[in-house]
């Protein structure tokens, strides 16, 4: 009884513990993020990059071993550094990178003497980054201060900076010692930003000065702009106004010569009985003088006020105006002109 017992105890010992050991020594989990690479006596040969997320196999150690890379991207951040303008300006910058193994192939090759662990490789190849970034960063002396510290019309020059220090990172970048670039190194940059641009005390007064400047072009091109149209505007509508005036002369030129042409027939008729139109003349005055109320002293032979004289109704018979004696003493004893007469009768 004792050896069977025994027996399944050891085998039970082998199942928990010999068996997970075996397990963990020949086997390995790719996930989706990640890539592996798996290499036989150090050395990594063609198929060594397994992507495809899963289980996997592979030789205990020594023979095999695998190192697995998380492919998202990284975040690497550069300390302030100084860099000198276009203009010769000293500014402080700091800036960020966002890069990711590429090729976990060439990554491993490039790296692999930093250490054993993936996590040593990744501290390598962010000092690769970060180095590297400081050599992009002298991109900066191709702008100057207007351009970074005074944008034209709201764009700023910030972008354009960035998008020339990732093509640096990208193509050109070498370090101090002559390095590749950093895709010779399994590595891809993703994105690059400036997240710190300050100026010394030095030059805040040239900045200001610079800023006060540009300012002042611009509004004297908007001023001249201004000018330009006002004047269009102006003269638009001067010769507007002298077209509408044109065309209110001749028309009020045309009712004119209606108005006399009508008028005339009207003069004809007063012409015809002078009196009657001078006695007309002189009921209106009163109209109007009497419809205010005040005080007007006047003489009675001044015109309009004969009609005031209580000698202007002596001799007013049948067909004689009142006060017509006044006016023509011919007409008062009615040896006027027969037209006068005939004119009063027909009254």
């Amino acid at each position: 009884m004792n050896n069977p017992l025994r027996l399944v105890i050891r085998i039970a010992i082998f199942a928990v513990v010999v068996i997970p050991l075996l397990l963990f020594a020949t086997s390995f989990n790719v996930r989706f993020t990640e890539a592996a690479v798996k290499t036989r006596f150090g050395e990594a040969g063609e198929g060594a990059v397994i992507t495809e997320p899963g289980f996997k196999w592979k030789l205990p150690a020594p023979f095999e071993s695998v190192t697995k890379y998380d492919t998202r991207g990284r975040f690497v951040q550069t300390r302030s550094t100084s860099v000198q303008t276009e203009d010769r300006s000293e500014v402080i910058i700091e800036a960020f990178a966002v890069w990711r193994v590429q090729d976990p192939l060439v990554f491993y090759q490039r790296f692999s003497k930093s250490g054993p662990r993936a996590d040593m490789h990744f501290e390598a190849g962010e000092e690769a980054v970060r180095s590297r970034m400081f050599g992009a960063l002298s991109e900066i002396s191709n702008y100057s201060l207007d351009d970074l510290f005074t944008p034209v019309r709201g764009q700023s020059q910030l972008p354009a900076l960035e998008q020339d220090i990732l093509r640096r990172l990208r193509g050109e970048a070498t370090d101090e010692q002559g390095g590749l670039p950093l895709d010779q190194y399994g590595i891809e940059v993703a994105a690059v930003g400036i997240n710190r641009l300050v100026v010394p005390a030095s030059t805040t007064e040239k900045i200001i000065q610079r800023m006060g400047e540009s300012r002042d072009r611009i509004a004297n091109e908007i001023q001249t702009q201004g000018n330009a149209q006002a004047s269009a505007i102006l003269a638009r509508a001067g010769a507007d106004a002298a077209k509408i005036r044109a065309f209110a002369e001749r028309r009020a030129d045309e009712i004119r010569a209606r108005g006399e042409q009508e008028a005339a027939e009207f003069y004809a008729e007063q012409n015809a009985e002078p009196a009657l139109a001078q006695f007309l003349a002189k009921v209106e005055a009163m109209k109007k003088t009497a419809a205010e109320r005040f005080t007007l002293v006047v003489s009675e032979d001044d015109f309009g006020f004969e009609l005031f004289s209580p000698s202007a109704v002596n001799g007013a018979g049948n067909g004689i105006f009142p006060g017509r004696g006044l006016l023509d003493p011919d007409l008062a004893t009615g040896t006027g002109s027969r037209t006068g007469s005939t004119a009063g009768g027909d009254e």
